[in-house]
């Protein structure tokens, strides 16, 4: 990746958060923005990229980078039928036809609730999973 690149990454077997120079731009950063909202926004990134090693593929891995999974049998059955509902909605979705994989992407999708898409995804995400007679909890690790 580029330093101009707008983006940010974690990559696992390092257990590191990169964040590119060109990240460093609106809508996440810009000189003329309050320092609070340049720093709350940056930390939504920030913390974005963090969640990724407590996700289904960063669970994988220990505080060392190792390929050695840390969470015990239980974690990951709550873990996984916690994360059903948002599997199901997913693979509703359709991009060009083609349908999502909400297993595939669930990575990212359970950790949508970050500050951009907080209001409207959790509401959408209760009302789904009541219309479903489901109980979505805070996940417990």
């Amino acid at each position: 990746m580029t330093p101009s690149t707008v983006n940010a990454y974690y990559t696992p077997n390092k257990n590191q958060i990169v964040f590119p120079a060109g990240i460093l731009q609106q809508p996440f950063f810009d000189n003329s923005f309050p320092y609070a909202l340049n720093f709350g926004a940056m930390g939504v990134v920030m913390g974005h990229e963090l969640t990724h090693a407590f996700d289904d593929q960063g669970r994988e891995f220990d505080r060392d980078g190792d390929l050695a999974p840390w969470w015990n049998n239980a974690t990951i059955e709550r873990f996984q039928k916690r994360t059903e509902c948002l599997v199901q909605q997913y693979s509703s979705y359709t991009i060009n036809g083609q349908p999502l994989n909400g297993k595939q992407t669930l990575g990212n999708i359970f950790f949508v609730f970050d500050s951009f898409h907080i209001r409207s995804d959790l509401i959408y995400l209760f009302v789904y999973c009541m219309l479903q007679e489901k109980t979505l909890r805070i996940m417990e690790v």
